[in-house]
């Protein structure tokens, strides 16, 4: 059982008849004793839940090869990403899994899978209702009319949009925010006259009771009603009705809404630059605040932007924008859809922002795209899309140089080292492993620590993993030497800022290299 402390209870119930076996087929394999190691701390950090077993169709070699590829997409440490721990780690946990299970045809697999998430959003709501009641959130919510049926329909329907916790919370909070303020408008008079007052006292009333369709629909009669004809009673009704979007999660209807506010406060239709500038304000909020709703509802405005478009400026920057919130989100999500999506509205916006003609924003472009290659591809087996992803970051320096755009030259080189380094990592030779090093030390004439020293000490970091991989293919100790060197200098710059977490990781690294160094 010490193999699965992390689970759950309902996974318990797994581990407690599969630990037995599994401790067995590691005592028996012909592993190494450092490769036993390494398979048991991913076989500790990547156990198989209920619903993973489910999503396999019950079949030991199909869910293994499913969670090898979770790892792939999830592993922070290096030593879990190389082919041979992926290989032993899939193995055994095929072997393991080989005897309980029972492979089901495709209807009944469908039907334990749904019985899998129905608990799994059950649980996660209880989790979310927990938080709120822990932080008292609720009880603000309380105090301002707003029922516990309203509360339970948002953490009902943020739990089915997520499976992280974390991020589920996070936009529970900004939901319950935004409940608060509904509420607060109802109540408060506004300069807006009666007819508007009534309706947003209408639907607080409504919200307050978690019935946020009927909310919507009050602000839709109100928008058609003769009494919303002043602009100033129209653009309030119009924010009033992307409240309630947000509270019900329907980003495209929030999107619809802005982009009628801008139109209304334009007295016509809002300039291209306007909405982009509305676009990019939801896109910076839900990158930097880890808020999904936000990156959703810039997605939407940067699709009606794009039907909007009418040059190949315009079409190339809405087609670029759109392709950056479906990455950002689409980087959150264990699924593929959004990158996919993402790769395709960028490959169209290299159409319109050819080089010859615009070549700062077809290097943007090339390198936007290549990032989402690069995660792409970290998650897969196959190499493809990590050798497109350098292709495209080459192409981007072609006029992302030093000389003209510095900072930009830096974090392109940055980028074509980490593809190289995820390629050189599942290769026998070291040559994409070095070709790595360079491009971080490129990186480093720009990227100087006293311009940004915890980006530098990150840079750092990186060339630790980088030294260490190709110590363990060619057993050169001068590897292990810069390691070292580059891990000491990283240490003190995140002593300096406290960043205790990346100080616990170079101190991770500093004792794997000592006992490297003395033959460990």
């Amino acid at each position: 059982m010490s193999l699965f402390g992390a689970l759950g209870r309902a996974d318990k119930k797994i581990a407690t008849s599969m630990a037995g076996k599994m401790q067995a087929c590691l005592d028996n394999s012909s592993l190494s004793e450092d490769h036993k190691k390494i398979a048991t701390q991913m076989l500790k950090l990547y156990p198989p839940s209920e619903i993973d077993l489910a999503n396999g169709y019950m079949n030991a070699n199909t869910i293994a090869a499913n969670m090898r590829e979770r790892v792939i997409g999830t592993a922070k440490d290096w030593e879990h990403k190389t082919q041979t721990a992926l290989d032993n780690y899939a193995g055994i946990l095929a072997a393991t899994l080989g005897p309980f299970l029972q492979p089901k045809n495709l209807p009944e697999a469908m039907q334990q899978k749904s019985l899998a998430d129905t608990q799994k959003l059950l649980a996660q709501t209880q989790e979310l209702l927990a938080l709120a009641r822990e932080s008292g959130r609720s009880n603000i919510l309380h105090d301002e009319g707003i029922t516990e049926t309203a509360i339970i329909r948002l953490a009902q329907r943020i739990a089915g949009d997520t499976d992280d916790l974390g991020q589920a919370w996070l936009t529970l909070q900004d939901a319950m925010d935004t409940a608060v303020k509904v509420q607060r408008e109802g109540r408060t008079p506004s300069n807006h006259g009666d007819f508007v007052n009534e309706v947003l006292a209408r639907v607080a009333e409504l919200a307050a009771q978690g019935e946020y369709a009927d909310a919507s629909h009050a602000i839709d009669l109100a928008l058609s009603d003769e009494g919303a004809a002043h602009e100033r009673r129209k653009t309030r009704l119009l924010q009033s009705g992307v409240e309630l979007a947000r509270l019900q999660g329907d980003a495209a209807r929030a999107a619809t809404l802005l982009l009628q506010q801008a139109d209304l406060a334009a007295g016509e239709q809002a300039e291209f630059e306007v909405l982009c500038n509305l676009q990019n304000g939801y896109y910076e909020t839900g990158r930097d605040k880890g808020t999904a709703l936000d990156l959703r509802i810039a997605i939407d405005i940067a699709g009606l932007i794009l039907a909007r478009a009418t040059t190949m400026d315009e079409r190339g920057t809405a087609l670029n924008d759109l392709g950056n919130a479906l990455q950002t989100l689409g980087m959150r999500e264990t699924g593929t859809a959004r990158l996919e999506a993402a790769i395709t509205h960028y490959e169209n916006a290299l159409k319109e922002r050819t080089r010859d003609r615009v070549p700062q924003d077809w290097a943007m472009t090339e390198m936007n795209l290549g990032a989402a290659l690069q995660t792409l591809g970290e998650r897969e087996t196959d190499t493809a899309r990590l050798e497109a992803a350098v292709t495209h970051y080459e192409n981007a320096l072609k006029e992302y140089t030093r000389d003209r755009v510095p900072l930009d030259w830096a974090r392109t080189q940055m980028n074509l080292g980490n593809a190289l380094k995820t390629l050189g990592q599942r290769e026998t030779g070291t040559a994409r492993l070095e070709a790595a090093v360079t491009h971080y030390e490129n990186a480093l004439k720009e990227y100087t620590r006293d311009r940004v020293p915890l980006g530098w000490a990150k840079t750092k970091g990186n060339l630790v993993i980088l030294e260490l991989a190709i110590f363990e293919k060619t057993g050169d100790p001068a590897h292990l030497d810069q390691a070292l060197a580059h891990a000491m200098a990283a240490k003190e710059i995140f002593k300096q800022a406290q960043a205790s977490l990346y100080i616990g990781m170079v101190d991770r690294d500093i004792a794997k290299i000592t006992a490297l160094r003395d033959g460990g």
